[in-house]
């Protein structure tokens, strides 16, 4: 009786060649999580905040908010002495470095302080982070001087300070016991502006200037002051 002799069969499978068919499966899964990620079905962007995606939209349609970029203090104390150097004297500038603090709630928030000519100055400022320009600042210092204040002589007190030209009335009424002097004035980009002064002793004056831009919640404001924000000194 003849004996059949059964051979092994030998695995014809590449080794390589599974491998390879591995190594594009899993390609095609990562780019089909991606495109899932990309258009939000699989918002993975939650987690890997580097990875491209639409912005989120919620139930009714409406675009979410973006969260807001945060303005470094370097970035903000660039932003703040090109604009000192349009409205200060020069002699009133920082000499090299001032002290800048950023609120740790308002994040666009700034306040500012630095010394020149025997003088305290101090600016809180509203930086964009989205445009790079304040929307919004007030600047004061004390000024030891004789002089009364009234709307003919203020001028004479307040504008040495300052390289603006007001476009306002030079205006002074009591307020708290004190005299508040201001000129007030929009400029032909839109921004108000305005400069001025307000007794504190028969010696001491705090001279002060404020801005707004159109995108500041204070835009509607007609003084520097809060006391006459809706109708104007």
């Amino acid at each position: 009786m003849d004996e059949t002799v059964v051979q092994p069969t030998q695995n014809s499978t590449n080794p390589r060649s599974v491998l390879l068919q591995i190594f594009s499966l899993l390609i095609v899964v990562i780019l089909f999580v991606l495109a899932l990620n990309y258009f939000n079905l699989l918002p993975i962007s939650k987690f890997f905040t580097f990875l491209p995606h639409k912005p989120y939209i919620n139930n009714t349609g409406y675009r979410l908010p973006q969260p807001k970029q945060s303005l470094s203090p370097e970035d903000a104390s660039k932003i703040l002495t090109d604009s000192l150097v349009k409205i200060l004297n020069s002699s009133m500038l920082p000499a090299s470095t001032f002290y800048l603090k950023q609120d740790n709630v308002m994040k666009e928030t700034f306040q500012a302080s630095w010394s020149a000519q025997q003088k305290q100055f101090s600016t809180n400022i509203t930086v964009s982070s989205q445009n790079k320009n304040i929307t919004n600042s007030y600047l004061s210092f004390l000024d030891n001087t004789d002089a009364s204040l009234s709307a003919t002589t203020v001028k004479d007190t307040v504008s040495p300070y300052f390289i603006l030209n007001p476009k306002g009335t030079w205006k002074c009424t009591a307020i708290y016991g004190s005299i508040y002097c201001e000129n007030f004035w929009q400029e032909a980009d839109g921004s108000k502006r305005g400069i001025g002064a307000q007794s504190i002793d028969s010696k001491q004056k705090v001279i002060f200037f404020c801005e707004y831009q159109k995108e500041s919640s204070l835009y509607s404001w007609q003084s520097c002051t809060n006391t006459f924000a809706n109708t104007g000194l």
